[in-house]
């Protein structure tokens, strides 16, 4: 049983978020990002829904004491309830489970922290890996396209699958 923790990042490991946005599975399905635009974010983002206001918060996502990833909700609009979900896992933490927990996690705490109701994620047609996360938790797919891709727009209203006070853990796995 993996247990993980969602904690406050710390700007020392803008590197390592870097390398793993950058490193070459990563890159089949996003666009490059320097590291001066990693650590800008980094600064910028919150980690505590009591500091509503942001437009996006990050947690590194721990286990056995070691950072195996990160959860984000970005591009916030605190008036229509709704934000971005994104997430990587460390380059050799990936295909073990981490990532659907802490995407579970970062819902659930979305959810019942924050004043948001809808969650909205955006990945590129044969991002297997990351549709299969989304579909787990019970994300609703539809097909987008953009000038360059097809991408699938995955959204999750908390009002239609996980009523105030109930768990993400407790919907049905697949």
């Amino acid at each position: 049983m993996l247990t993980l923790v969602l904690r406050e990042p710390r700007l020392d490991e803008a590197k390592i978020l870097n390398d793993w946005r950058n490193d070459s599975e990563s890159r089949l399905y996003n666009s490059p990002i320097e590291y001066e635009k990693t650590l800008r974010r980094l600064k910028e983002a919150g980690y505590d829904f009591a500091d509503e206001g942001r437009s996006e918060y990050c947690w590194i996502v721990e286990c056995e004491c070691r950072p195996r990833g990160a959860v984000l909700v970005k591009n916030i609009d605190w008036r229509a309830g709704t934000g971005e979900l994104g997430y990587v896992t460390a380059t050799e933490s990936r295909g073990k489970g981490i990532g659907s927990l802490a995407v579970r996690m970062l819902v659930e705490k979305i959810f019942s922290e924050s004043s948001l109701i809808k969650l909205i994620a955006y990945t590129k047609i044969g991002n297997e890996k990351s549709s299969k996360i989304l579909d787990r938790i019970g994300f609703r797919q539809g097909v987008a396209q953009t000038a360059q891709d097809l991408i699938l727009v995955s959204s999750y209203f908390t009002n239609l699958l996980v009523p105030r006070g109930a768990a993400v853990r407790d919907l049905p796995h697949n």
